[in-house]
Parts: structure tokens; C-alpha cells; sequence
């Protein structure tokens, strides 16, 4: 996968990291994974741009939200 090698464990901020992207639904969905997977910080902001989530990233998207407080702002599911 494309994001296998990053290591997303210390990420704190996102507010920016992917304003005016249009990421495709799985890559997307993937990054919200590995973040769900191996980020336990909370209440970092994340601003995905217009990127929509396929159902493997709404779970780790609501993980995320209701878990971590996290406040995530895209495209929506696709």
C-alpha cells in the first residue's frame, strides 16, 4: 500500500496537511486507518480537503472522532 511506510504515531497537527486535495476514496480511507491504528494522541485536527472514505475509513474515521477527539473535516463517505 502506499502509506505502509509511514509512521504516523507522532503526528499532532493536520490542520493543512491536505487542503485543496481530492485523494482518492482508498488512499483516504487508508491514511485514516493507519491513524486509527497507530496514533493515540488526542484532539488533533485534521483537514482532509474534499477526500471522501469508503467504509474501512468511516470505522477508523469514527474511532478517531468519538475516541480521540479528533476533529476531522472532508469530503464525506463516498
Amino acid at each position: 500500500p502506499a502509506m505502509s511506510g509511514w509512521q504516523p504515531s507522532a503526528v499532532t497537527n493536520m490542520t493543512s496537511m491536505f487542503d485543496g486535495t481530492t485523494n482518492g476514496s482508498a488512499l483516504y480511507s487508508e491514511l485514516l486507518v493507519q491513524l486509527a491504528a497507530h496514533n493515540t494522541n488526542t484532539d488533533v485536527t485534521l483537514n482532509a480537503g474534499g477526500a471522501q472514505f469508503n467504509p474501512a475509513g468511516d470505522t477508523a474515521r469514527a474511532t478517531l472522532i468519538n475516541d480521540r477527539g479528533w476533529t476531522i473535516t472532508d469530503g464525506g463517505p463516498e
